[in-house]
């Protein structure tokens, strides 16, 4: 992009021909919970209390982040894929979501169902529990203050964190490429296709849409991101392609970017970031104004690589490699600056498959790879201060996590 950055304000050049619909109210659904059976029957899940945890399981659970240097307690957990001391087969849990007070955990259960079950963080209390529509990918769970927005089935549906109660659902495309995005101004449901593009803006609470925009995506392996006010896509125009922003608030389109085709990348730090042919790129979300350029990010922007935005002021952002060469770059997301690098020499021993996640406890970076191992980073230096290559993989909330282990899946703190 270089000198020759082109900010488009009207942005005519890649939404020609879409619309604008508000105010449709979310459909009928085929998910469905028993809020006030949480013992399970209706649905299926494992939702009886939260079972003591052996001398084994606990050793299991902790011996990963203990390895890596950073003690933890192990506070309850549920057996997952097993035969429980009864002979009834309990679910296989396929996925958890966290916040600070509430754990949700997806099942599969004997007959294929998929099923939701909530429990209280701190002591595996059960909540509730619900069924959810068939499909053949397990679903995706997005935990907000005041929903549970799963995706799966070919619907999109939202719960109530403390009843489990349905608030609503809508349907998907089953063809396009679905994600949903938590935002300030509700629940962001993206579906892309090459032929027929959408974005819709749905209240968290109601599910009523407040608008929708079709338009043609460039490539949909490019997801949208959505940065301060604006939510930006990668679009297909009459002549040309490159990144157009949208209007939270309205759906309006507003300024676009096309030289050097580039495409949404990431937010780190309130900034924007796009990578082109050129390197990557920051934005300033509002205007679309280039605010800095670096090409010493291209070698690192190859498939699959990802951005997390610092976890702690101070903090760098971080391009996560989770495959070769599976390293880990820290930069300064308001100048592009480059704070350090930790190369994947010294990853891959623990993390065969490349950095997958990271996440900060206390004051340590905590990376982990697609399967198993774990290797503790000083945030500050990238030096790398402990591992473990057998530790299962971790859910991350406020102060806990969620390990998911061979036929188990435990709870645990972070001790100080």
């Amino acid at each position: 992009m270089r000198q020759r950055w082109t900010v488009m304000v009207v942005a005519a050049v890649l939404v020609a021909g879409l619309a604008v619909v508000a105010g449709v109210a979310a459909g009928r659904c085929s998910a469905g919970g028993n809020p006030e059976a949480v013992a399970g029957a209706e649905s299926g899940a494992d939702t009886s209390s939260a079972r003591q945890l052996t001398a084994r399981a606990e050793s299991d659970a902790i011996a990963g982040p203990a390895a890596a240097g950073i003690p933890a307690t192990p506070r309850w957990g549920l057996w997952s894929g097993i035969r429980g001391p009864d002979g009834t087969a309990l679910p296989e849990i396929t996925g958890t979501a966290a916040t600070g007070d509430r754990i949700v955990t997806v099942q599969l259960g004997a007959d294929e169902r998929q099923l939701l079950a909530g429990y209280a963080a701190a002591d595996g209390t059960p909540l509730w529990a619900a069924t959810l529509p068939r499909g053949r990918y397990s679903p995706e769970v997005l935990l907000t203050g005041d929903s549970v927005l799963v995706h799966g089935g070919g619907e999109v549906s939202a719960f109530d964190p403390a009843s489990g109660e349905l608030r609503w659902c809508t349907a998907v495309s089953g063809d396009a490429r679905v994600s949903v995005l938590d935002t300030g101004r509700g629940a962001l449901v993206a579906e892309q296709d090459a032929d027929r593009s959408r974005l819709r803006l749905l209240d968290r609470a109601t599910g009523e849409q407040h608008w929708s925009r079709d338009y043609r995506v460039h490539d949909g392996g490019v997801a949208p991101v959505v940065a301060g006010d604006v939510v930006t896509v990668f679009a297909v125009g009459e002549d040309r392609s490159g990144v157009q922003a949208f209007r939270l608030g309205t759906g309006e389109p507003g300024w676009s970017l096309t030289d050097d085709l580039p495409r949404p990348f990431g937010v780190a730090g309130g900034v924007l970031l796009v990578r082109s042919g050129t390197g990557l790129h920051g934005v300033e979300p509002g205007s679309g104004a280039l605010l800095w350029s670096s090409e010493r990010f291209d070698p690192h922007l190859r498939p699959g690589v990802a951005v997390r935005s610092p976890g702690r002021p101070g903090d760098p952002a971080l391009l996560l490699q989770p495959s070769e060469p599976g390293g880990v770059t820290a930069f300064d997301p308001a100048t592009g600056a480059l704070r350090w690098e930790l190369p994947g020499e010294l990853v891959r021993p623990t993390l065969r498959d490349g950095v997958q996640r990271a996440d900060t406890v206390g004051d340590r970076l905590l990376l982990q790879g697609r399967r198993t191992g774990l290797v503790a980073a000083d945030p500050a230096t990238g030096r790398i201060t402990g591992r473990a290559g057998d530790a299962s993989p971790m859910t991350h909330g406020p102060g806990l996590a969620v390990v998911t282990g061979p036929g188990r899946t435990t709870v645990l703190t972070w001790d100080d």
